[in-house]
């Protein structure tokens, strides 16, 4: 139990390190990075396991690739993932510390994603678009590009540490603690790319994140930053 405790006052400690606090961009990512190191770095006994939920709100409805992303961070952090449509708020469930750190990586995977975003509204593609439905279209191609490409890099980084049956777990413990909750597929998350330029930029943007292993052999990895 000690140790699950300790893991739980440095996540919340690097989760506090965000630039709203007057950390840098790296430095934020640096961060979130270090927190999921904390997944393989420390071990958690079945005698002490501990179960605990934490939440990561304002999910746009519009945007299927926040969700997708939401529920690979989840996958890959062995919880399970709950959202609230209505309230536009996601809950990861699943043994501590990996709601907290899911949590985290969400935060911080959607600021660098908003991030390129910003940068690829300033590129030739963009204004080449002749509408703001057009251009809107093209911005949440880029986005879902470089989420999917995010989430297939996130995944290649904790799958050694995955285990099914801690997956298991925490679908068990959601179900237990929001038994009446309606699991619901949002429109948007069947959305077919229209512009596969703006796609291919949003993965090449994936690309350019810096995730890199621990210089101790560790699977998780240890830095996560936005490109410049």
């Amino acid at each position: 139990m000690a140790i699950s405790e300790a893991l739980k006052r440095k996540i919340a400690a690097l989760r506090a390190k965000t630039r709203e606090a007057g950390c840098t961009e790296e430095e934020a990512m640096s961060a979130a990075a270090m927190a999921a190191q904390l997944m393989s770095r420390y071990g958690i006994s079945d005698a002490d396991l501990v179960m605990s939920r934490a939440s990561s709100p304002k999910v746009p409805k519009r945007d299927g690739w926040r969700v997708k992303l939401c529920a690979t961070i989840g996958y890959c952090t062995a919880t399970a993932t709950l959202f609230d449509f209505d309230t536009a708020e996601v809950v990861f469930f699943g043994r501590e510390p990996g709601p907290e750190i899911a949590a985290y990586l969400r935060d911080v995977t959607f600021r660098a994603i908003d991030s390129a975003s910003r940068e690829f509204k300033r590129g030739a593609f963009y204004a080449a678009r002749r509408n703001t439905r057009t251009r809107r279209k093209a911005l949440e191609d880029f986005a879902a590009g470089m989420a999917m490409r995010l989430s297939g890099r996130l995944w290649e980084l904790f799958k050694p540490t995955w285990t099914q049956r801690e997956y298991e777990n925490a679908m068990i413990y959601r179900d237990q603690a929001v038994p009446d909750s309606r699991r619901r597929v949002s429109r948007d998350l069947r959305d077919k790319p229209r512009y596969v330029e703006a796609l291919s930029a949003g993965v090449a943007a994936g690309n350019k994140v810096g995730l890199h292993h621990a210089t101790t052999g560790a699977p998780a990895p240890v830095a996560l930053k936005v490109p410049s």
